[in-house]
């Protein structure tokens, strides 16, 4: 559970990093 929050967050991260 925590891994898949973890990934998630990663993941938001990222499309947010290349959205700037």
């Amino acid at each position: 559970m925590n891994f898949s929050k973890k990934r998630q967050t990663n993941l938001v991260s990222k499309i947010r990093n290349l959205h700037i």
